[in-house]
């Protein structure tokens, strides 16, 4: 069974370069507001940003159902446990970003 991302890296080569560019353009918001998760302050300021997030790439779609949740999940995160899920998340993926610096660190130079 091949890997997600494999696969998905497959059927990216396939993609024309200028639908590529097209690509980029649509989702360049996504990566700025990803940025801004990253450096949000903890609690409300880290939700309201996940939210955009959520909002927008909602938008993308024509689809109504993801709008819907998206209203659903931010009653959710409003919340303080929404609030403590969003931190925690966050803090995960800091640890993962940490371990890959750290393996890239220390592989060795010739194999």
């Amino acid at each position: 069974m091949s890997d997600v991302y494999t696969d998905q890296m497959n059927q990216m080569a396939q993609v024309s370069l200028p639908d590529k560019i097209k690509l980029l353009i649509v989702w360049a918001p996504a990566i700025a507001l990803l940025t801004a998760i990253a450096a949000a302050k903890p609690g409300r300021d880290r939700v309201t940003a996940v939210m955009a997030l959520l909002q927008y790439a909602a938008a993308q779609t024509p689809v109504k159902i993801d709008d819907q949740v998206v209203v659903m999940m931010t009653k959710m995160l409003l919340t303080a446990e929404g609030g403590a899920l969003v931190d925690y998340m966050h803090s995960l993926f800091l640890g993962l970003a940490e371990q890959q610096k750290y393996a890239e660190r220390n592989r060795p130079c010739c194999s």
